[in-house]
């Protein structure tokens, strides 16, 4: 029995996989164009600061966090997490990191943004 129920499980996060797609992160900022990535982070010094932007597993095997954080030195500033329904806005004093996060299904597209000078 249960070896059927696992075999369940990989059949049913199989069958998400194709009919969501490849998962995204579509980043945004200004007039920058979208990028996207499967499961991953990245960081990158954007409008002198540091940007980093991604998804996490979520807290079930259905979901998924999208989230965006930024740092700027001498400007405060934010970051933005959209996925679904959701959407988080954080903003820190200069020196500090604006951390939001956002969680829904994984079929879900996650979009992200950051704000040098909020």
């Amino acid at each position: 029995m249960q070896r059927v129920k696992q075999h369940l499980m990989v059949a049913v996060m199989s069958a998400a996989i194709l009919v969501g797609g490849t998962t995204a992160v579509q980043a945004e900022a200004g007039t920058a164009g979208l990028e996207s990535v499967r499961y991953e982070n990245f960081c990158r010094d954007v409008d002198g600061g540091t940007w980093c932007t991604g998804t996490a597993s979520g807290s079930d095997p259905f979901s998924k966090v999208c989230y965006s954080n930024y740092f700027h030195p001498t400007n405060r500033h934010s970051a933005t997490a959209m996925m679904a329904s959701g959407t988080d806005r954080q903003v820190a004093d200069a020196g500090e990191w604006a951390k939001a996060s956002v969680e829904a299904g994984a079929a879900h597209t996650c979009y992200t943004k950051y704000n040098p000078d909020a």
